[in-house]
């Protein structure tokens, strides 16, 4: 029990001094694994109200080491975070790494945008088809190779956003009339 209550608020404290002192690159990437480890022992109202705003404000952060650390743990708080702040505050400066000169953010950025489909909107699910079109066209073999793989795990659920996702990824592609 004593442990407990000590973790709740050591993350709690910790969070809050994080908060606070984003701005300094080389303290946020020190904390970011940290934020991670405490997010798991708060429950969902801590969470929204500590964890959030914090990965919001740290995904608006224009730092390719901070992005990069973000969508390496994407996959592990994605299901916690409510669909308004992935639509609103996460997926658009997520985004930044689809067009990033560095290949290898690039293709993280690829990778890490598979569990938060199922959350996005039909708007975002659009901006997400165009930035794949243009990946697919990418002068790195493994980001045109794992653009395709990335299409076809996504291509095999069956939710409505997914079909406006597809025609809407259909519509954007090149036409290749030398391949018929």
């Amino acid at each position: 029990m004593k442990v407990i209550i000590i973790t709740c608020l050591s993350a709690s404290l910790v969070l809050q001094v994080i908060n606070q002192t984003y701005s300094l690159r080389n303290a946020v990437m020190a904390v970011i694994p940290v934020i991670f480890i405490l997010a798991e022992t708060l429950n969902e109202d801590e969470f929204q109200s500590q964890v959030t705003p914090l990965i919001s404000v740290l995904f608006q952060l224009n730092d390719r080491g901070i992005r990069a650390a973000l969508l390496q743990r994407l996959d592990s708080f994605t299901g916690r975070l409510d669909k308004n702040a992935i639509n609103s505050t996460v997926f658009e400066p997520m985004c930044t790494g689809f067009t990033d000169s560095s290949g290898a953010l690039r293709e993280l950025t690829l990778k890490s945008t598979i569990p938060l489909i199922p959350h996005l909107n039909s708007v975002n699910l659009e901006k997400l088809g165009r930035y794949l079109v243009r990946l697919q066209s990418d002068t790195e073999n493994s980001i045109r190779t794992n653009t395709v793989i990335f299409i076809s795990k996504v291509r095999l659920t069956s939710d409505v956003h997914f079909v406006v996702f597809y025609l809407t990824l259909f519509y954007l592609l090149p036409k290749r009339s030398h391949l018929l």
